[in-house]
């Protein structure tokens, strides 16, 4: 697809080859991500020598002539189909699902695309199709997601999503004119501008205007183009960079502290293979973060971990001297990250694991790039999957090991249950059965918990979701054209309707009687929420888009009375049935939506850390309604992180015991916050009560300097855990729980625990 120079879509990519005279042939596998990928003909494969473990094959005939390529992803094992010219022609997924991608031909109306060979569809699986325009000098013009119309007028189902390019400067632009896109319009009218006004880099992008007319980038650079500071809205995050001359030092100096000072990290790169690697970085601890003080990366020697560790990390050593070493198989997998305390960081082999204070060991599928079985500290994680890589099954076994150090022969906690799910799929590859059981403490059988069952219409949407166990039904009776639930009955036989506004989000829900309204600004971001009882909570952001203010009735509502319960909640416990039903129903029709390719910016590329990772898309069915969560129950990360200043020890509160040994948080206890960065959330209110109830199931004051940790069965749902294996919610009945030192202050065990709560994922 053709849009502008400068952007690309995740359907970019293709097979180039190196018109140059060169000592090997050479192709070039152009990714969306914007890498550009050398593999080289060795005589009998044509190899790569960067880190990809991606591998290209060349299609010939019978005769020997080339008929096209394929592209084989190691990550997720989808297999890309390009023709002799190395246009891609389809992608096939781990199980099956082929998405197709057809091109403009000279017989292609001209208000369609003006020339052959550009991408005017994608259809998935499902019959499920984007549709691509194009102006006359063949830059993408219109995004046609299901059931839009070619010119249509913002503000219906109907409509597009339309690109402008070389607008006027007085539209603040810029100085530029031409190919550059200047403006992306939603379906509901709102406009996203890109700004370009760096005359001496006319398609170097130097901001972005959200759709409520923010600010919300600004990016400059150096004379030779590189990227020299970045910032948010109103000098916010602001970020300078410089290099050394000879690319093998980069410094970021960070301007993002609460009170704008300035703080340095250092990196230093060295040469692993064709690519550059980070060796290692200075900063500051409270700015160090998940960053690592120093890595060894594998050169192929027996002193870096040998031939399977060629050009992967060997050794990192974090900035509080504790030492992590990893072993990997023949295809680069990792099998072994064991770490170890601040005495081995000299070690330049890994030690005895028996030292180690934690160890991590995966086995891997022989066909896939799946974990078959996952050991860690107190747990082992077993997967079962079908012969195309469907996951059919799932255990979670409790274990002795303390350290992760006996790795898959650790000893079963029999005080422990054992909870497993299994899975089975229809022809289309969605699951029609799901089933949990449990094996019970000190028992060796397991026994059904629960059983659930799911029928779906031709194109993948869910039509009915029965519970067996409790013989509860909910079926949804329309979706509209992009496959979003519309009408159904839940699993009480009671109606539910969902409305969207042209962009495709939620604006209103109802159940029965009850009815739910939101309202959005421009951006999309959720600004009211009118609950069934009448009650209005509105939503004031900061102007970089953080929740500043919550309002009641207009009464101002800190984050610490909505946790509390100071005021009347009980509207949020009417909101929570719409959440959990629009989940259950909705989620499982996700298997049959296309992410939407619109055009995105790569962020400048640094030396050294390589082209720049535009952000996923995102499926807005997938994600408004955990948002919607996110939004009513509230999200204590940005309330709580400026608390503690040794952020890099985690920033958290410290809850602490009572003299009764119950626990009890202060301001918002560690992690006691309903929606987590890996997508899970609560549908149960993480309060004290929670925090008391699996404190008195699992898990006892700490003693010594030892973390405690308990993993509850709590025989309900208690969350939902996003699978990245199924690409899909799941429902959780486990929490784990852990209380850990403060590292913080230097108090005591006694009076300063951290407690971490979550709903227990894979």
């Amino acid at each position: 697809m053709q849009g502008a120079a400068g952007w690309i879509s995740q359907w970019d990519r293709q097979i180039i080859e190196e018109s140059r005279a060169t000592l090997k042939p050479t192709r070039y596998a152009v990714r969306s991500t914007g890498h550009v990928l050398p593999f080289y003909w060795d005589g009998a494969a044509w190899t790569n020598y960067s880190v990809t473990r991606d591998r290209l094959t060349e299609v010939k005939d019978a005769s020997g002539v080339r008929t096209g390529w394929t592209y084989q992803v190691f990550e997720d094992d989808s297999v890309e189909t390009y023709d002799a010219s190395g246009v891609l022609r389809s992608v096939r997924g781990r199980n099956g699902w082929v998405t197709t991608l057809s091109y403009s031909t000279a017989g292609t109306p001209s208000n369609i695309a003006p020339r052959p060979g550009l991408l005017i569809s994608v259809r998935n699986q499902f019959g499920r199709e984007l549709r691509f325009t194009y102006d006359a000098s063949a830059r993408l013009k219109e995004l046609l997601p299901p059931g839009a119309v070619s010119g249509s007028a913002a503000g219906s189902a109907a409509s597009p999503i339309v690109y402008r390019y070389g607008e006027l400067a007085s539209l603040g632009v810029g100085v530029a004119a031409g190919q550059q896109l200047t403006s992306a319009t939603w379906q509901d009218g709102s406009v996203k501008r890109y700004h370009y006004e760096d005359s001496r880099f006319p398609n170097h992008v130097t901001g972005i205007t959200d759709e409520a007319g923010t600010r919300i980038s600004t990016v400059r650079y150096l004379a030779d183009g590189r990227v020299a500071s970045s910032e948010g809205v109103n000098g916010t995050d602001r970020l300078e960079f410089s290099f050394s001359p000879n690319f093998n030092q980069t410094t970021i100096t960070d301007y993002s502290g609460s009170n704008g000072s300035a703080t340095q990290r250092v990196y230093s790169f060295g040469s692993i293979g064709a690519a550059s690697r980070p060796t290692s970085v200075t900063a500051p601890c409270p700015l160090c973060g998940s960053t690592a003080a120093s890595t060894v990366w594998g050169d192929g020697t027996a002193a870096t971990g040998g031939a399977n560790a060629r050009r992967q990390k060997f050794k990192e050593v974090a900035h509080d001297g504790t030492v992590t070493f990893y072993i990997y198989d023949t295809r680069g997998r990792e099998t072994e990250r064991a770490t170890f305390p601040a005495r081995f960081a000299g070690s330049t082999t890994r030690p005895a694991l028996a030292s180690a204070s934690r160890v991590v060991s995966t086995q891997w599928h022989g066909t896939f790039n799946l974990p078959t079985r996952i050991a860690e500290p107190n747990k082992l994680t077993a997967y079962t999957y079908a012969s195309n890589g469907n996951l059919t099954g799932q255990s979670v076994t409790a274990t002795t090991d303390a350290t992760g150090a006996a790795k898959f022969s650790a000893a079963r906690d029999m005080s422990q249950p054992i909870p497993s799910t299994g899975w089975s799929y229809n022809t289309q590859q969605l699951p029609t059965t799901v089933v949990e059981r449990e094996t019970p403490a000190g028992a060796t059988v397991a026994g059904e918990k629960g059983r659930w069952t799911y029928i779906y219409d031709s194109v993948g949407n869910i039509k009915s979701a029965t519970d067996a166990t409790r013989n509860l039904v909910g079926t949804a009776s329309q979706f509209n054209s992009d496959g979003r639930l519309v009408s159904g009955t839940n699993e009480s036989g009671g109606s539910v309707s969902f409305s969207y506004n042209a962009r495709g989000f939620v604006t209103s829900m109802a159940r029965g009687t009850q009815s739910a309204g939101f309202a959005l600004d421009p951006t999309g971001r959720t600004t009211e929420i009118r609950s069934p009882s009448g009650k209005k909570l509105a939503l004031i952001y900061a102007p970089h888009g953080t929740i500043k203010e919550v309002r009641v009735d207009g009464v101002v509502v800190t984050a610490e009375r909505l946790r509390s319960g100071d005021f009347d909640a009980s509207w949020f416990e009417q909101l929570e049935p719409f959440v959990v039903t629009a989940i259950n129903i909705l989620l499982p029709s996700a298997n049959a939506q296309i992410p939407l390719p619109t055009p995105r910016p790569l962020p400048p590329p640094v030396p050294g850390i390589g082209p720049g990772q535009p952000s996923p898309d995102e499926s807005a069915l997938l994600n408004e309604l955990p948002g919607f969560d996110k939004n009513v129950h509230g999200d204590a990360r940005n309330w709580w992180q400026d608390i503690c200043s040794c952020k890099v020890n985690g920033g958290y509160p410290k809850p602490t015991f009572t003299s009764t040994g119950t626990f009890v948080h202060l301001f918002f206890g560690g992690h006691l916050f309903e929606v987590f960065a890996d997508k899970s959330y609560f549908t149960i209110p993480a309060n004290q009560s929670l925090v008391d109830e699996v404190a008195s199931r699992g898990i006892g004051r700490p003693s010594g300097d030892r973390d405690r940790y308990a993993n509850v069965e709590m025989g309900r749902i208690v969350g939902m855990c996003y699978s990245r294996l199924k690409k899909a919610f799941e429902p959780s009945s486990r929490i784990t729980m852990v209380v850990q030192r403060n590292n913080c202050t230097r108090k005591t065990w006694s009076g300063n625990e951290v407690v971490t709560m979550y709903p227990d994922c894979p």
